[in-house]
């Protein structure tokens, strides 16, 4: 059986190490990044449902309640991917964005500042839901925010793609010298006097 030579065998090792760090750097830069997204998103989600409660809890009755539609418009209509949906105790919509596509039933009773994603179609959806006590009415408000987050999926999908496609390409040049013959990095060599 052939041996390899000890510039291959060297050449190995150091292939085998720099993919093994551009690896762990890959995947550790990809984890991160998306724990970042993550974070981002939750803090829009808090940030607009905090107001929401704050607009919802000068309400007193049905016809004050009426009146704050409009600023509740104004303040989660102003984020692009952002939809609502506020419904009374008996389930009926009594806010509803546009935009707001229909959440799975789980999603409704979900603990209050937990955020939920999940897929419907193309697109990925990560949303919270909270209950808000408005003055003079018994039961409480539920209300779903709902952020489209498809456009992170697709940015990630693609750093994915780019990195391993980066990966392979830098491992190809080191590749190649493992791989060649003996003889013709001796051949390279300057002759011993």
């Amino acid at each position: 059986m052939k041996h390899l030579s000890l510039t291959a065998r060297m050449s190995l090792m150091f292939m085998s190490a720099v993919i093994a760090v551009l690896t762990v750097a890959g995947l550790s830069f990809n984890m991160l990044s998306q724990h970042h997204f993550r974070m981002l998103d939750r803090q829009a989600l808090v940030e607009k449902l905090e107001s929401a409660k704050h607009i919802l809890n000068k309400a007193r009755g049905e016809a004050s309640l009426s009146e704050e539609l409009p600023q509740l418009r104004a303040l989660l209509g102003a984020h692009q991917d952002l939809a609502a949906t506020i419904l009374t105790s008996d389930g009926a919509v009594l806010f509803s964005d546009p935009r707001a596509v229909e959440v799975p039933e789980r999603f409704r009773r979900a603990n209050e500042q937990s955020m939920w994603e999940w897929q419907n179609g193309q697109h990925m959806y990560r949303g919270m839901t909270a209950q808000i006590s408005v003055a003079d009415q018994a039961e409480p408000l539920t209300a779903l925010l709902i952020l489209d987050v498809t456009d992170h999926t697709h940015f990630f999908d693609t750093l994915q793609r780019w990195f391993w496609i980066g990966l392979v390409i830098s491992a190809l040049p080191i590749a190649s010298i493992c791989c060649s013959p003996p003889e013709s990095v001796r051949a390279d060599w300057p002759a011993r006097s």
